[in-house]
């Protein structure tokens, strides 16, 4: 069976995103490292992409195993209401928002609004250097966008896991 008809067969869980981060995280490594920095950054903006989605979908309480296209509906729908532009679900500025404002509404911000600044900033940093049509330009990054790229993706990964619990 081919690769697409072996990826359509089984559907997307937020487990899958969970690997596919980290996966594209270290490849996303690999090409900043051998000087790919647009490719570098296009994948590193996934990762974001990704561990904006997971922490949004777990601190509303999703598990591992949810299957994340039937989650996205309802993400429109809050978006609008925040007057937050989804980009077809690849904006990581809409998500940091969506994400932002839910741990609010649960009562779940850190007592300083700290960690929510924090993921406002490197948010807004990333969505000014990555965007999905990117993969249509030629290559124009330069070093300190790649860097910048890598800081903030770096700083999700660190503290992933505060972000929904």
């Amino acid at each position: 069976m081919a690769l697409r008809s072996r990826l359509r067969s089984s559907p997307e869980t937020l487990q899958d995103f969970e690997i596919a981060a980290d996966e594209r995280y270290w490849e996303a490594m690999e090409l900043m490292l051998a000087g790919r920095k647009a490719m570098g950054i296009y994948l590193m903006g996934y990762v974001a992409e990704m561990r904006l989605k997971l922490a949004y979908f777990r601190v509303i309480g999703q598990k591992s195993t949810a299957e994340v296209k039937p989650l996205l509906g309802p993400v429109r729908l809050e978006a609008a209401q925040l007057r937050l532009e989804t980009e077809n679900y690849h904006s990581l500025r809409c998500w940091s928002e969506l994400l932002i404002d839910k741990r609010t509404a649960l009562g779940l911000a850190s007592p300083s609004g700290q960690l929510e600044t924090t993921l406002r900033r490197v948010a807004n940093t990333l969505y000014d250097i990555w965007w999905v049509e990117m993969r249509y330009r030629p290559d124009s990054a330069t070093e300190d966008e790649m860097n910048s790229i890598f800081d903030g993706v770096s700083w999700l990964d660190r503290n992933y896991m505060s972000l929904w619990r």
